[in-house]
């Protein structure tokens, strides 16, 4: 049986949740290991089926799902071309993908080419709303899944996904928490309070939180036009507001820990970039469109891609846990 904790070394599964909210923060301050181990089937050779030994469906790469919605997936890119490959190679192990749409922002590094390679659907990009637009008025299935490059999806974060909007036909859209793969202190400290802040707002039906993963039924897009693309920065976070003001069934799914690079503050000052981005959660609360500080989308040079610890880590073997 796997089973998920925020310590290398927890016992199974009951004795984690148990103790979970106290020893959050205490792990991410002694440096301990904050994110999760990668699924097998993520790592496994296309067309293998793969299972952990548990009562869970056997997965199986393919294109489509027998049962239940399908998904269309989007992602925005600019020169991606170091993080794409990771990203499309998990995609194809997810029944339930449809397509995958590719939005390109005028891409020199071979970008495009990656994306062609595995059969995907190549759109003109723009800045990430643009993007994102663009491939959604392209897309066919019932849910469109936004994702960025850099995101470390499995095909258990696309199972949960699914769940959600099959458990509730009022579920409009799907977010989920983030843990950065990093092992920088602060960052991760950081990246807690963003979940408790996700948390706190769903608790109280005001959903927040950045997104660089967002799924979310086709009609409830359409319903709110769509991406702001007069939204310099946070556009993801003023998404969800207006989804949750126009249609509510926003779910946030606190259990469910999606690993992202945190490759941005390879480049950027990690203060300044903080403020940056409580300033920017503030004004989309307020249903404010400006940014004071407008969000630089950075082409990330090669040796961020070299330092990258999720693209280490996801290339890593992999260790499953087990109990008894």
């Amino acid at each position: 049986m796997r089973w998920r904790s925020w310590r290398t070394s927890d016992p199974p599964l009951a004795a984690a949740r148990s103790g979970l909210r106290v020893r959050a923060p205490l792990a991410i301050l002694r440096g301990e290991r904050t994110w999760e181990p990668l699924d097998r089937e993520v790592l496994a050779p296309r067309g293998t089926n793969v299972t952990d030994g548990s009562s869970m469906t056997i997965l199986s790469s393919g294109g489509g799902s027998d049962t239940g919605p399908t998904i269309s997936v989007v992602v925005p890119t600019w020169n991606e071309a170091p993080w794409l490959p990771v990203l499309l190679n998990r995609l194809e192990q997810c029944p339930s993908v449809a397509e995958v749409i590719v939005a390109d922002h005028g891409s020199v590094d071979g970008t495009r080419d990656i994306a062609i390679v595995h059969g995907c659907t190549v759109v003109e990009g723009g800045r990430p709303a643009v993007g994102r637009n663009a491939g959604a008025a392209v897309a066919t299935s019932e849910l469109i899944l936004f994702v960025d490059a850099d995101v470390a999806l499995t095909s258990r974060e696309v199972r949960d996904i699914l769940a959600a909007f099959v458990a509730d036909p009022r579920c409009s859209l799907v977010h989920l928490r983030l843990v950065p793969a990093t092992r920088r202190r602060f960052v991760r400290l950081c990246y807690w309070v963003v979940h408790l802040y996700a948390a706190v707002g769903a608790k109280l039906r005001a959903h927040q939180g950045s997104a660089p993963l967002i799924c979310v039924r086709r009609e409830v897009f359409l319903a709110v036009e769509g991406f702001d693309e007069r939204v310099t920065a946070a556009e993801d976070v003023d998404l969800i507001r207006r989804v949750r003001k126009k249609c509510g069934g926003v779910t946030y799914l606190h259990d469910t820990r999606l690993t992202i690079s945190a490759r941005r503050l390879e480049v950027e000052s990690l203060p300044i970039y903080v403020g940056k981005c409580i300033m920017w959660a503030a004004l989309r609360a307020l249903g404010f469109r400006f940014s004071i500080w407008p969000y630089s989308w950075t082409a990330y040079p090669d040796e961020v891609a070299l330092n990258d610890e999720m693209i280490a880590y996801v290339r890593s073997p992999v260790s499953v846990s087990s109990a008894g």
